[in-house]
């Protein structure tokens, strides 16, 4: 290039052609509190004060620029394009490489593609180029930033390098821009959108504008779940001083484009993706500018995923399922021998291959398949017509399997309790080797002001169990999860509310971020009492939402199996795919329900402690400022030290559960009106023995029952009844022994004629 200008110390370089152009400014540097680097802002050379792209009279001619420039104040002058001038602008951001300062491939290709005046921009990263635009319509309808370039035919400032510029701009760039600058973007570029006036399935959000807005705009909103970190509120009143932190732009305020769609990324979360209420709401934000098309491509592109999240208690339900399930990154398939062996695990029972680094497991049939890229090259011992040895690529895994130093265990388990290689806990396979898929917790490094961060959690249990006592054995429960994860406690939670919206379901997500990969979240009846448990594998935590298993008609077996759940030290996993494995029982059970017969217990039970939530709902704006913590790591990462450094002195973890106010109310509500009439025939009767027809009648048709039962209820009144019969009449009745210290066992034939008599007092005085 020919060096064509060249600046003085008092007078910057500029291209001949602009110099006759009354378009000049001075600029400064401003560093603008949060903004990574100074932004260079236009000023009247005239006045002194800020300039516009769009307002002529805060620009000048050439000299009165010059003159501003040497008289101090500035660090450069500036040239505004507009559409009265013949030129377009190209900037170049970062194109020069680090090291060597040489100008990238792309920039080399750009500047030889475009003849014309060039210049080394002030940070002398980037390159400033100016041709002609001789047919600007050819460029109406391009894009004006991509790829690290700019194209700019109009309504923007070039900061001039004051260095030296290359060569002038008389060259018509038209033809060339036309064809190499992308298209800008339009609504057929997304999926077609249909602009009725509904929100996607499962949306739980505010239905009235006003309402949205002032939540929107109240205290932090989950607008970190898309990557947004400038608050909803500056994106609503366009407050330029946040934004332009965000979105910066040198001849305005912040890039409204950039905006524009962090605005509609906020509102598709707020409405459900409603593309008529975004538009609706987009019209009353300060960042509208009467452009309906740019309004409606800036919504097409944030609702173009199908599997946008939005606020919708259903979707985060589903998110959490997968966040609890997550597994560890998969490893590359690709493995040398030697990595085999270091890597893979052979398990005799199922062949199977497991991975020592993601704990993945295949049986042995797919495993090949999935290493059929890893190959090893072996010499065959044969040598070709120039004395050179052939060798030919087998695959690894066969090779693998046949090396004598592979390792191998007898079966898989989970265990946090032991080693990567431990016992099996099957009692058939004593002796055996069995490997541990036991990953260890997924923790991050907190920060400095984790104990802050941590707050808004403590808050909620405060808010959720508002009993001192209580709160501090539930908050040791929850901590003894991180600290001693191999060591099962005796008890489990279920938590009972007389609503919606008092936020356990919250809880139990950010317990789920906390615990990710080891939650079972939102387990249904089926995980519960079905054959397949396979999403309890390697979970340290099981969340049921909304049960109501308590009055069911067979809950006295379903009362077993969750007792059993609960308490069996090792557990067989049956997924309903793949294959079979025996783990330690390390699973905590915390359940959610608005109903006191959620669970089938009974009186006996010391395994299930009770919790009554608050009768009243947070907030709103409570659960949107919870909803938006989730969603930043050094929250959930404050949390999990917060669990991890809690003082467990004092608690017990294998301490029955206490018979509390609430779970006697709880045990109330479960019983039947036969089991409530067996219980209340036991404390009136008035004597030692009854016949079970005495009891039946008392029951009554209404509140019938089973005979299995009524056996259970007998038994859980204190009462008995065996196989001694006395006849009444011509029909033979069974003897119910009502109280005393004989049972119905005891009873004999001698008896009879004593415990009749007994019975038919008893019927004669008895008032029921």
């Amino acid at each position: 290039m020919t060096n064509t200008a060249t600046a003085t110390a008092a007078q910057p370089a500029v291209p001949a052609a602009l110099i006759p152009f009354g378009q000049f400014v001075t600029w400064r540097l401003i560093q603008r509190p949060g903004e990574p680097k100074p932004r260079k802002v236009p000023f009247d050379p005239k006045t002194g004060l800020p300039a516009s792209v769009n307002d002529p009279g805060t620009w000048a001619d050439h000299a009165t620029a010059i003159a501003a420039h040497a008289a101090g104040g500035c660090n450069g002058i500036g040239f505004v394009f507009t559409e009265s001038d013949p030129f377009v602008f190209v900037d170049l951001d970062d194109c020069a490489d680090p090291t060597t300062g040489q100008w990238n491939a792309q920039a080399q290709a750009i500047m030889a593609a475009l003849p014309g005046a060039w210049e080394v921009s002030q940070s002398g990263k980037g390159l400033h180029g100016v041709g002609r635009l001789l047919d600007p319509a050819q460029l109406a309808h391009k894009r004006r930033k991509f790829n690290g370039v700019e194209v700019y035919p109009h309504a923007r400032f070039m900061a001039i390098g004051g260095g030296r510029w290359y060569g002038e701009p008389l060259h018509d760039w038209t033809a060339a821009l036309a064809g190499w600058v992308p298209d800008a973007e339009k609504l057929t570029d997304f999926p077609a959108v249909d602009w009725a006036d509904a929100p996607r399935e499962g949306y739980d959000g505010p239905a009235d504008d006003d309402e949205l807005i002032r939540r929107a705009t109240t205290g932090k909103t989950p607008l970190a779940r898309m990557g947004l970190l400038a608050p909803f509120t500056a994106l609503w009143t366009a407050d330029g001083a946040i934004l332009g932190q965000y979105w910066p732009d040198e001849s305005r305020a912040f890039d409204h484009s950039g905006a524009d769609l962090a605005l509609c990324n906020a509102l598709a979360w707020w409405t459900g993706c409603n593309p008529a209420r975004m538009l609706r709401l987009f019209q009353r934000s300060a960042l509208w500018r009467d452009d309906e098309r740019k309004a409606r491509l800036a919504i097409a592109k944030a609702i173009a995923d199908p599997n946008r999240k939005y606020l919708s208690r259903t979707q985060r339900l589903k998110e959490d399922a997968s966040i609890g399930d997550q597994a560890a990154d998969l490893i590359p398939t690709i493995l040398t021998i030697d990595e085999a062996k270091d890597d893979l695990v052979y398990v005799g029972h199922g062949s199977a291959v497991v991975s020592r680094r993601s704990k993945r497991s295949r049986n042995y049939t797919d495993a090949v398949r999935e290493y059929a890229a890893s190959q090893h090259t072996v010499d065959t011992g044969r040598i070709d017509d120039n004395g050179r040895s052939i060798t030919k690529d087998v695959p690894v895994l066969p090779l693998w399997l046949k090396a004598p130093d592979r390792i191998s265990v007898d079966v898989v388990t989970w265990d946090p309790s032991a080693g990567e290689f431990c016992s099996p806990p099957e009692k058939t396979n004593a002796g055996g080797r069995a490997y541990n898929m036991w990953t260890g917790l997924n923790l991050s490094p907190p920060p400095d002001n984790w104990r802050e961060r941590a707050k808004p959690f403590v808050d909620h249990i405060a808010y959720l169990v508002p009993d001192d006592a209580d709160r501090w054995r539930f908050t040791c429960w929850l901590a003894h999860i991180f600290q001693q994860p191999g060591v099962l406690p005796h008890t489990s939670y279920l938590m009972v509310a007389e609503k919606h919206g008092t936020g356990r379901g919250t809880l139990c997500s950010i317990l789920t971020r906390a615990l990710a990969g080891h939650v079972a979240a939102n387990v249904t009846t089926d995980a519960l009492f079905g054959d397949f448990n396979g999403r309890l594998a390697g979970k340290l935590l099981a969340t049921v939402d909304e049960v109501r298993e308590g009055m069911s008609s067979d809950r006295h077996n379903k009362a077993n199996t969750l007792r059993s759940k609960a308490t069996e030290e090792f557990r067989e996993i049956n997924p309903k795919y793949g294959m079979r494995t025996v783990e330690r029982n390390c699973c905590r059970w915390l359940y959610c329900s608005n109903h006191l017969d959620a669970l089938p217990f009974d009186d006996e039970d010391r395994r299930l402690i009770v919790i009554e939530n608050p009768k009243s709902a947070a907030g709103a704006e409570w659960f949107d400022f919870l909803h938006a913590e989730m969603a930043d790591p050094d929250f959930i990462a404050s949390v999990q030290h917060y669990l991890l450094t809690f003082d467990l002195a004092g608690y017990n973890a294998h301490e029955p559960a206490p018979l509390s106010p609430m779970k006697q109310r709880a045990l109330a509500m479960m019983r039947s009106g036969a089991e409530h009439a067996v219980r209340e025939f036991a404390r009136r009767w008035p004597g030692d023995f009854a016949t079970l027809a005495d009891l039946r009648v008392f029951i009554g048709e209404e509140n019938g029952c089973s005979d299995a039962a009524l056996r259970q209820y007998i038994a859980k009144a204190g009462m008995s009844s065996g196989k001694t019969r006395i006849k009444f009449g011509p029909t033979p009745q069974t003897v119910l022994v009502v109280r005393g210290a004989i049972t119905a066992s005891d009873l004999d034939d001698g008896m009879k004629p004593e415990i009749k008599a007994a019975i038919e007092a008893s019927r004669a005085s008895f008032d029921g």
